[in-house]
Order: C-alpha cells, then structure tokens, then sequence
C-alpha cells in the first residue's frame, strides 16, 4: 500500500486583511501553504474539510474572539492535538497567558510578529506535521501488511483444510469404488444365479404344461370313455326292471332306482370333468355380449323355483368377448344360489361395476352363507358342503367357474357368513 505525503497547511486567523498579507510574504520560501481566515467562522469552515500542521490565531477578532473560535475547534476530536498559536498585543502578564494555554494555545506570539520568530514556529510545527504524517503512513503500512499476513494465513490454512478434505474424500471414494466393485460382483453373481432360476423355471413350466397337457388329455379320454359303459349300465338296470315288471320286490326296486341316481351322478361327474378340460382349450371367438341379455336368457333356461326372484341390473356392460365361457360362469353361479338356498322365496341378484380394465360381476343371494372356513375349499374339484344324498350334485361347478375366470385373466373370490347370504364377485375383460 503506497501513501502519498499530505500537503503542509498552515492556517493562520486575523480579521486585518493587513496582518493576513504580512503572514504571506513571510511564509515565502518555506514548503508549507498558507491558509487565510478573516474570521472565526471562517476557520471552522476550513476545518471540517481539511487538516492545519499548526494554526496562528488572533486573539481579538470580533463576534468570536480566538479564546471562542479555540473552544469550538478543540470540540472535534480530529483537532484536539492541532498546535494552535495565540497572537496578540493584549495581554503581556502571566494571568493572561495561563487563559490562553487553557484555551488550547501551546504558544503565543507578540504583535508585531517577529519574521523570523514565525518563520522558525512554521518549519518546527510543519516538520513535526510531516513526522507525524510518516508516523502514520508507517502504521497503516503496518496494519496493512498484518491484514495481508492474516489473509494469508487464513488462505494456507483453507488450502491446508481443501487438501485434507480432498484427500479423506479420494480416501472415502476409493472405499466407495471398492465397495461398489463388490456390490458389481455380487450382482453379476446374483444375476448369474438368478438366469440359471429363470432357465430351471422354464424348463419346469415347460414341464408342468406337458404335464397339465397330458392329465387334461387323460381325463378327457377316460371321462369320454366311461361314458359308453355307464349308458350301457343305466339302460340295462332299465331294461331289467321292465322285464321283471310287477313280480319285482319293493326293496329291490328301490335298490334299481339307486342304481341309476348313482349312474347319472356319475354321468354327471364325467361331463364336469370333460367340461373342466375343455377350460382352455377350446376357444371361441369373441363377440359383443349383453351381459344383462345373456342373464336373462340363462334364467329362461333353467328352472326357477316359482317364489323364486332373480333381479338383473338394468346397468349390466356389455362386452367384446368369448359368449360360451361367460356363459358358463353365469349359469353355475344363478343356479347355485338357487341350489343351496334355504328358502322356496329366495333371492338373486346380478349387478356389475367398472374396475379399470375390468368389469367386476356380482352375483349375490339371500340364502343361509357360507363359513369363511369354507371360503377356499369351495373352489375345489368335487367339494360340496352337504351330503349328496340331501343336494344333487358332483362337488365341480365352482372349480369350473374358477378355472374359466382366471383363464380369462380375472378373479373370483367371496363374501359371506353363516345366516347372511353369499356373494360372489369375479372380474372379466372389457
């Protein structure tokens, strides 16, 4: 930081423009420069803006006296060390002067002024001045050269802290790099394990649908099998019982109509089991379905208790899909409901719902529920919750509807307690 050296001014205050001229010319030839006040106010003015190595001040001035102009300078702090100077006739005993050191003089001068007396005071008090000036430049130097030295210390000390955090974080990534080299490993290994599950599950897929194949194959071909021997059967315990006609005993007449109920649940069996194979694979084309249309028309088929209600919703979709397999999940809920109701005035009702993608069907009733233990085993092939001796049927009608459903990418699932009704909800294809 470079200073410039300030400039030297000596002010001197007296309201003679006479006294002010004679100060000039013997300020001739000295490095100062001279400033003339003709009043009091006039030298305040000068002083807020600018710095004096010394002041000389007349002492009687009037308005303000030097003793009052002194008072008002020595106020400003910047101006309380200013060597000022009283020059005055006025006063020569000790009393005087001892006013006029407590007003701020560090010296007076008698009038007239003494050329060389004023000339030495100026070179004393302007080399003093500069002094002080270098004094001060040297300071700021110094406080400058500790500011630039603390900046640079603190900028070491950041680079020092940037280097160590920068080597812990090559540190941290190099573990992080380690680390993530692992994890790749792991999951090559892992992705090698999981391709060799992939291929093992294909190969077992592949296997079961082989299978599946084969044991839908075997069930078909035997169910159609047993048919021709079971007809054969019923029409021979028929032909019998006619020939024997009246002379047949009563108990063995009830033994031949046992007989062909086990037949036709047999019969009946079989065509379950074929209906249960064809699930899949036989397709149909779809079409566009009135779901509330295809009820209806299913109600008209079957047979209807007379007390008996069905209700179809006015609102049922209508879709574009296979007509048989819809049918057919339909037609074995609505005759279920009626099958296993408690009541000749039951009730029936189909509803739907769109579910995204979906459409969900209800088919609930009013009849005596179902245990939610129950709720699984239902869906399974040859599952009836009461004998068959008390309820006609082969125990396949759900396992049917199940299979049929999901083969169509929906699910059916039910609601139901003892002695609250049943309903059951299953999801199809828009």
């Amino acid at each position: 930081m470079q200073t410039q050296p300030s400039e030297v001014n000596v002010l001197v205050v007296d309201d003679e423009p006479n006294n002010l001229l004679a100060y000039e010319v013997m300020s001739q030839g000295l490095d100062v420069n001279l400033v003339r006040a003709g009043s009091g106010a006039e030298a305040l003015r000068y002083l807020i803006a600018h710095e004096a190595a010394v002041i000389f001040m007349d002492v009687n001035m009037p308005d303000m006296d030097g003793f009052e102009t002194s008072a008002l300078i020595r106020q400003r702090d910047q101006l309380r060390t200013t060597p000022m100077i009283f020059v005055t006739a006025a006063f020569r005993d000790d009393v005087s002067k001892i006013r006029g050191y407590a007003a701020g003089a560090v010296d007076y001068l008698e009038k007239p002024v003494v050329a060389e007396i004023f000339r030495s005071k100026v070179a004393v008090f302007a080399e003093l001045f500069k002094k002080t000036e270098e004094v001060k430049n040297q300071a700021l130097l110094i406080v400058e050269a500790q500011r630039q030295e603390h900046e640079k210390h603190h900028a070491e000390e950041r680079l020092r802290w940037e280097a160590e955090r920068l080597r812990a974080d090559l540190a941290t990534g190099k573990k992080h790099a380690e680390h993530l080299e692992r994890n790749a490993e792991d999951i090559r290994q892992l992705n090698e394990a999981l391709t060799r599950q992939n291929v093992n599950l294909e190969q077992t897929n592949r296997k079961l649908t082989e299978v599946n194949k084969e044991k839908e194959m075997f069930v078909y071909v035997a169910a159609h099998d047993l048919k021709s021997p079971l007809r054969a059967i019923d029409n021979l315990a028929q032909w019998i019982e006619d020939d024997v006609g009246e002379t047949l005993a009563d108990n063995s007449r009830q033994h031949f109509r046992t007989l062909r109920q086990r037949v036709n649940r047999l019969d009946a069996l079989l065509d379950g089991l074929l209906e249960y194979s064809r699930v899949g694979r036989v397709q149909t084309e779809p079409e566009e379905i009135d779901t509330g249309a295809l009820v209806k028309e299913i109600v008209a088929l079957i047979n209807v208790p007379e007390l008996f209600t069905i209700s179809v919703a006015p609102d049922l979709p209508k879709l574009h899909t296979p007509r048989v397999p819809l049918q057919l999940v339909f037609l074995n809920l609505i005759v279920n409901a009626i099958k296993h109701h408690n009541r000749r005035d039951g009730c029936v009702e189909v509803s739907a719902r769109a579910d995204g993608a979906m459409f969900e069907f209800t088919v609930a009733d009013d009849g005596p529920g179902i245990a939610p233990q129950f709720h699984e085993r239902i869906f399974g092939m040859f599952q009836t919750l009461k004998p068959r001796d008390q309820v006609e049927g082969i125990g396949m009608g759900l396992a049917l509807v199940k299979k049929t459903v999901e083969n169509h990418g929906g699910k059916i699932s039910v609601e139901s307690e003892v002695g609250r009704g049943t309903r059951f909800r299953f999801t199809w294809r828009r």
